[in-house]
């Protein structure tokens, strides 16, 4: 939602650009707000990238935990021991 936001700012910022509702002064200023907007867009979305990478590894681990004691427990049955 956060990114949508910036997302929704930028667009904002460059119809406004295009349109020529800047003057010459006020130029330096909006383009830095373009730039910490841009960056805020890529923080955001580096984040988000982390989260997801952290959430798949996670669901691995469990599947190869879940595997390895499905292989175990029919082998300690065979075998007697616990």
């Amino acid at each position: 939602m956060e990114e949508n936001y910036f997302v929704n700012v930028l667009k904002v910022l460059d119809a406004s650009i295009e349109r020529g509702t800047w003057k010459g002064s006020e130029i330096e200023g909006v383009a830095h707000l373009r730039k910490i907007t841009l960056q805020a867009i890529k923080n955001i979305a580096e984040a988000s990238q982390q989260e997801e990478e952290k959430e798949e590894v996670e669901e691995v681990e469990e599947v190869e935990e879940v595997e390895v004691e499905e292989v175990v427990e029919p082998i300690n049955k065979k075998t007697g021991e616990k």
